[in-house]
């Protein structure tokens, strides 16, 4: 694990910025950060529903020692799985970088980290995507924030549908103008992100209009299911009625943004399924039909999202993978505890032997509602990895099983702090658990790197045979994988 063991402003003139420079706990290793760099305009006043636009250059030195505004406004709940602050401001649309050398001729691998938060939270301030680490080992990385629900993927006539992938593809196209100054090479850049993040880079990848911005990608418990243009429009339809405002953007351009936010959690829970039965609500998790869209997301627009995106995506090479309980716990949510028996009794009769294979992947868990869980753990996360991953060249597949010793369950955003090398991070309890395994994370954190540097992370590609790198307590190895997932699928399609 990195440790900063030293760290003060310090001006860059050529760069006119202040930033901080930082001495790490590895013999004479430093590194440079500097935070919330204005990569387009704030998106307000005749802005705040349009594509994103040119930042305005600064005068003078530009401060760059701590956070800037973000465009989250409220987080995801009181205590997140991953520590996301938020901070009020207009200039919300920035890029903050970590690097090891200052010289443009150093030309070094970058690594572009966009934050998950299902498309409507999360934060590039997180402390958990602090670059040290990286640049420990030679990466410069790049955290890029972009608009959120409905202020990001509206559908609003007139507007772009997907401001929020706009406004990383803006990002991307600053790293390729700008990067060098930092020392990094804009021919060598790698896109990755973790649940709506992991999301978003698949969904950049199949963008055309995001070509030729990156070598490379890692997609983390990619949670993406782009909607139809008709279900985006739809949605926003229905939060233009609980406002009480025409879906147009002069009326939109009147409505305060908390009145959005407390309309849209209205709308959520009035989308949410009620009134199934134990039985109704199993065939709907087996059937991997989550009805309509109940939140503001990417959504299918020409130009940006394909429709059939997984055939678009580009041909470059691309990492993969899932926690093996990602939503499991969510369960206890999606059914009663007098439910249990009766959802159970449906999987099995429907699932016969695929429901075997769901209870071994809970290693002998046998919470109410865990078996639902699951069912929604591979609907979300784990089918689509296999899905992508056959339909990909040069694509190398993980599967992430360290668990939480409290619950014996591997979940969302518990890989998360291998892959930046914090472990020591008081929040990492909170969500991992008390033990942790340096080994492991060592070993994850080793993968990235070698990725971002070579394009490949150092075991073999998948080629169908359902082999991946599989990290369980006692460390890695190549084995077998996601075969409840290939089964579920070929199950579903009879």
């Amino acid at each position: 694990m990195v440790h900063i063991v030293e760290e003060e402003p310090v001006v860059i003139d050529h760069l006119r910025l202040r930033g901080l420079e930082r001495s790490l706990g590895t013999g004479t290793a430093r590194s440079w950060k500097f935070w919330s760099l204005p990569v387009s305009a704030p998106p307000v006043g005749p802005l705040r529903f349009a594509a994103p636009q040119p930042a305005p250059e600064w005068s003078g030195i530009r401060e760059a020692t701590r956070p800037g505004p973000t465009p989250q406004r409220r987080p995801l709940a009181e205590v997140t799985g991953i520590p996301e602050p938020s901070y009020p401001g207009e200039d919300t649309l920035t890029a903050t970088v970590c690097t090891p050398s200052l010289d443009p001729s150093a030309r070094l691998p970058v690594l572009v980290w966009i934050h998950g938060g299902g498309y409507k939270g999360g934060s590039p301030a997180s402390p958990w995507y602090d670059g040290a680490a990286f640049t420990r080992d030679g990466i410069v990385t790049v955290a890029l924030s972009y608009r959120l629900g409905f202020e990001g993927f509206g559908a609003i006539p007139g507007c772009p549908t997907n401001r929020g992938l706009l406004d990383q593809i803006a990002g991307l196209e600053w790293v390729r103008r700008s990067i060098t100054a930092f020392g990094g090479d804009p021919d060598a850049v790698t896109i990755a992100g973790q649940s709506a993040g992991g999301g978003s880079v698949l969904a950049l990848a199949a963008s055309p209009a995001a070509r030729g911005l990156f070598r490379g990608v890692i997609a983390v418990s990619p949670a993406f299911a782009p909607a139809s243009a008709a279900e985006a429009r739809e949605l926003t339809d229905r939060l233009a009625a609980i406002v009480g405002v025409h879906n147009d953007r002069e009326a939109w351009q009147g409505v305060d943004e908390e009145v959005i936010l407390d309309a849209a959690a209205q709308l959520e829970g009035e989308l949410a399924p009620s009134g199934l039965t134990p039985e109704d609500r199993g065939a709907a998790l087996i059937d991997v039909d989550y009805g309509t869209s109940r939140s503001f997301g990417p959504s299918v627009e020409d130009g940006i999202i394909p429709e059939n995106w997984i055939a678009d995506l580009a041909d470059v090479p691309l990492m993969i993978g899932s926690t093996a309980h990602e939503f499991t716990s969510f369960g206890h949510v999606l059914v009663p505890p007098d439910g249990q028996d009766r959802i159970d009794a449906t999987v099995r009769e429907r699932l016969g032997t695929v429901a075997d294979l769901i209870e071994r992947d809970l290693a002998g868990t046998a919470e109410a509602g865990f078996i639902a869980g699951q069912l929604l753990t591979i609907g979300i996360f784990r089918g689509p990895v296999v899905d992508v991953a056959d339909a990909h060249e040069r694509t190398w597949v993980y599967d992430y099983r360290v668990p939480d010793t409290r619950t014996g369950l591997a979940e969302h955003c518990m890989d998360v702090p291998a892959i930046f090398d914090c472990l020591d991070h008081p929040h990492v309890a909170h969500t991992c658990g008390p033990d942790v395994y340096p080994d492991v994370a060592a070993d994850i954190h080793a993968a990235w790197v070698r990725f971002i540097r070579e394009g490949e992370p150092g075991w073999q590609p998948w080629n169908r045979d359902g082999r991946a790198r599989v990290w369980r307590p006692d460390g890695g190895e190549v084995a077998a994988a996601y075969a409840t997932e290939r089964a579920l699928r070929e199950r579903q399609a009879r």
